[in-house]
């Protein structure tokens, strides 16, 4: 009777398991792709806290996770491409501007803007896939043999060439200077004067995103960064995150 009773246990997890998989590879569908990003077919079915919308997407695998609150925000702008729209709001991986560590950012599909919110309520789940991130080129730890992948069809300004793809991963200030050198051949970041330059010209890069980015210049103890929305600079510390372009110059 016991063994019964443990096989018959056996078939409900293995069952379960395959349940799950199969519930998750619904989800993948056939992936959309938007950019760099390739996007699940589907939402999630139901709305969950920011917490289990983070593990949820991580056991679809393979590095699906949620989208930034720039990346959800373009997610909305083609939505007729990915069918993105349900009935209420969808979270962000972008935590708020704010000391509260349980803040992060949604975007609402009733205004596309963009909203603070504490994790533990209940908004809707998209799972995306950055195909750039998970060749593992851009965090401080790779390899420089994936140099190409981020230097691209290199963009020439004057006397500066700079690398096709920013790094897409936030880092902090030394942890770019650090994947930027291992980039060799003189890359580097640039100064503010030459990230206001690669603002300007944005649209000749083959992915930026509205947000953060490092420059090399120093300000006392802080480094100057640029908002690449609106163009704003300004100085902040050193262990924030952001994002990265490489720089060289050239005869």
């Amino acid at each position: 009777m016991k063994k019964v009773f443990l096989s018959v246990m056996c078939l409900i997890i293995v069952q379960s398991i395959f349940a799950q998989k199969s519930e998750y590879d619904s989800i993948i569908g056939t992936p959309i792709k938007i950019g760099n990003l390739l996007v699940a077919q589907y939402n999630f079915p139901e709305k969950m806290t920011w917490e289990h919308a983070q593990a949820a997407c991580a056991k679809l695998g393979k590095g699906w996770r949620l989208p930034t609150q720039d990346e959800l925000h373009e997610l909305y702008l083609n939505q007729d491409s990915i069918g993105f729209i349900d009935n209420f709001d969808f979270w962000s991986s972008t935590e708020g501007m704010s000391t509260n560590p349980k803040i992060h950012i949604i975007v609402s599909v009733y205004s596309s803007g963009h909203a603070e919110s504490e994790d533990d309520e209940y908004y809707g789940v998209r799972a995306v896939y950055s195909e750039i991130a998970d060749k593992n080129i851009n965090v401080p730890n790779s390899e420089p043999q994936n140099a190409n992948l981020i230097l691209g069809n290199k963009v020439k300004i004057g006397n500066l060439e700079i690398a096709e793809n920013d790094l897409l991963v936030k880092m902090s200030w030394d942890d770019a200077k650090a994947a930027i050198a291992k980039l060799g051949n003189g890359w580097r970041l640039p100064n503010k004067d030459e990230l206001n330059l690669i603002y300007k010209n944005k649209v000749k890069f083959k992915n930026y995103l509205n947000n953060f980015y490092w420059s090399s210049s120093l300000q006392g103890e802080y480094v100057w960064w640029q908002y690449f929305k609106d163009g704003t600079q300004q100085y902040q510390g050193k262990n924030l995150d952001a994002f990265v372009f490489a720089i060289r110059t050239i005869k």
